[in-house]
């Protein structure tokens, strides 16, 4: 028979998970910061830009009813515009 879990153990494993996903995201920030500043020679006022703008579109992506329709149509746009299916590459592998 499973144990169930007791309520500071939920609490705990949610807090965890919570502290990943930030973890994750910064980690995301610092990559593409690395990389504009390093391969596109962002300025950097042009850094705080983008991250104003990572910040903003993070919450947008946040506050979806449906992140599955948003990612999709993110999606579409960059397999129209730069010919990349996104959500299902490969790291350019064909």
């Amino acid at each position: 028979m499973a144990r169930h879990l007791s309520k500071s153990e939920i609490l705990y494993r949610a807090k965890t998970e919570a502290k990943a996903f930030v973890a994750t995201g910064r980690a995301v920030k610092l990559i593409a910061l690395v990389i504009l500043s390093e391969e596109f020679h962002f300025e950097p006022e042009q850094l705080k830009q983008f991250l104003v703008r990572f910040d903003d579109t993070l919450d947008y992506y946040n506050k979806s009813n449906d992140y599955k329709a948003l990612l999709n149509e993110w999606n579409d746009y960059f397999l129209e515009t730069i010919g990349e299916d996104i959500l299902n590459w490969e790291g350019g592998k064909k």
